[in-house]
């Protein structure tokens, strides 16, 4: 199986903007404050993951099958592996990815981020866009996770285990 990934570096921000899908619209100027290398390229790096789009009726089953969470890691995994240079130690800054117009589950999306970034050595900057509700849950599950001192090999276990309770 192969697990596709686009990364782009040298990249740089025109504008603020608002809304998502139909409703995304410029709000106005940005400008551009990114640390900057010796030959003054912006030290960035964007990576993009395709998303699998879930039916409303099978968003819940489907995601949560072992080979699909297996999917989606191996693609975050790759896609997280760090370039060269200065960014290799940056964080990874995500959000809720394949979730909104794809039916992706943020929690599961979120702890397969983490169970990725975890493997590589890369701290998770998850950005849940003002859901406070989520932000909250998920940062209460991280420090359960820690306190426990769960490791990656533990975490995708106890994925597995849930898919394998839901699973008829």
């Amino acid at each position: 199986m192969r697990y596709d990934s686009s990364g782009w570096s040298l990249l740089y921000r025109y504008s603020y903007y608002e809304g998502y899908a139909e409703t995304f619209q410029f709000k106005s100027d940005y400008t551009d404050t990114t640390e900057r290398d010796s030959l003054q390229r912006r030290l960035t790096e964007i990576v993009a993951i395709d998303a699998l789009r879930f039916s409303p009726r099978a968003a819940v089953t489907t995601q949560f099958a072992r080979t699909c969470m297996l999917r989606e890691l191996n693609k975050a995994y790759c896609g997280f592996l760090p370039g060269s240079g200065a960014l290799r130690t940056c964080p990874v800054a995500t959000g809720l990815w394949g979730c909104g117009a794809f039916n992706g589950n943020p929690q599961l999306k979120a702890l397969l981020q983490l169970t990725a970034t975890s493997g590589i050595g890369r701290g998770l900057l998850f950005f849940t866009f003002e859901d406070t509700v989520f932000a909250a849950a998920f940062q209460q599950l991280y420090d359960l996770l820690v306190h426990y001192r769960v490791n990656v090999g533990q975490l995708w276990s106890l994925l597995v285990q849930f898919s394998e309770w839901r699973s008829p």
